[in-house]
């Protein structure tokens, strides 16, 4: 039974490693089609520089939203109704009530002050993806003075008919341990 142990091992590690490379022959065919110049976007610069800056208000609305505690104007017309918020370390939460209720609850008990942040957006028809970092003075309420915080995050846009734009996920994480934990 030894030898045959051996025999199937060597063939699991054979169909492993066939996997393997077409896994990686895959992503470098996906890869290759995503390499060259960049497309001429020269005839949409102004409509897109329209998005970007109306994605731009949004997000300094955040921002001062944030910095002032006063998120429910925001969130009322800044999310999408299918809104999926995906915060570190916790559960998912979906709906744009759900996403009030957990925000209401974690300002209550947390102290948000200097939210700053910077980002990229590229545009996609009706979708438009901004990646970024953060930095915050962020802690517990009850734990004393707020520390710096780093992170990054991903907010997916949707454009609805109406040709607003909408938030539709919001994904972030921190940098490891706050300055004040280090």
């Amino acid at each position: 039974m030894v030898g045959g142990a051996a025999l199937r091992t060597r063939k699991y590690w054979s169909r492993a490693r066939l996997c393997l490379g077409l896994v990686v022959v895959s992503l470098a065919a996906v890869g290759g089609c995503r390499s060259g110049p960049a497309p001429d976007r020269s005839n949409d610069a102004p409509e897109t520089r329209k998005e970007l800056g109306a994605i731009g208000r949004l997000r300094q609305g955040f921002i001062n939203a944030v910095n002032s505690h006063t998120l429910d104007g925001w969130l009322a017309s800044s999310l999408s109704d299918g809104i999926v918020m995906m915060p570190p370390d916790q559960a998912t939460i979906v709906t744009r009530e759900d996403v009030r209720g957990w925000l209401k609850a974690f300002l209550e008990q947390h102290a948000v002050e200097d939210l700053s942040l910077t980002s990229s957006t590229d545009l996609a028809g009706e979708w438009a993806f901004e990646r970024g970092v953060y930095m915050v003075k962020f802690g517990r309420k009850d734990a004393g003075s707020p520390s710096l915080q780093r992170g990054k995050y991903v907010v997916i846009w949707q454009r609805p008919s109406d040709g607003s734009w909408k938030a539709a996920y919001v994904i972030w994480n921190r940098d490891g341990a706050s300055v004040k934990d280090r």
